[in-house]
């Protein structure tokens, strides 16, 4: 499912499993697709362009049953700010575990870093992966 002229960026994040509960502290192995040509540290004005992560499922109990999921977000700095981010929250429904992917509408002409983090009701707030993501929106 790619389109040409890097309409859509296909993100895929393996996230290994984190000592600790809660369901964050994710370790991510990043395998990136990405365009080219981007404004640096900041969000761009240009036509928005859809983004999918997917990421490898935490084992976690918590996060994979009711008050538990998953956030995929985006934001210019570089260590995640809540106060900053734009999210996307793709909550525990039903089933073994919660879904690992979310399409992030990011506008064109950007340079931001992805997180994407475990949550569950012992950590409501989650825990943003080490290492952020760094993608070029065109």
């Amino acid at each position: 499912m790619f389109i040409a002229r890097g309409l859509f960026l296909f993100l895929f994040l393996i996230f290994s499993q984190c000592s600790g509960g809660g369901g964050g502290g994710m370790n991510p192995l990043i395998f990136l697709l990405m365009g080219s040509g981007s404004k640096t540290g900041s969000i761009g004005t240009g036509a928005p362009r859809n983004v999918l992560v997917s990421w490898q499922a935490n084992r976690e109990k918590s996060v994979n049953s009711a008050g538990g999921g998953y956030k995929a977000c985006y934001g210019i700095n570089p260590s995640y700010q809540a106060a900053t981010a734009i999210c996307s929250t793709v909550p525990y429904a039903s089933g073994s575990a919660a879904p690992t992917s979310a399409t992030l509408s990011i506008p064109g002409g950007s340079h931001v870093y992805i997180y994407v983090f475990g949550y569950s009701t012992l950590n409501p707030n989650g825990t943003p992966a080490a290492t952020p993501t760094t993608v070029s929106v065109n």
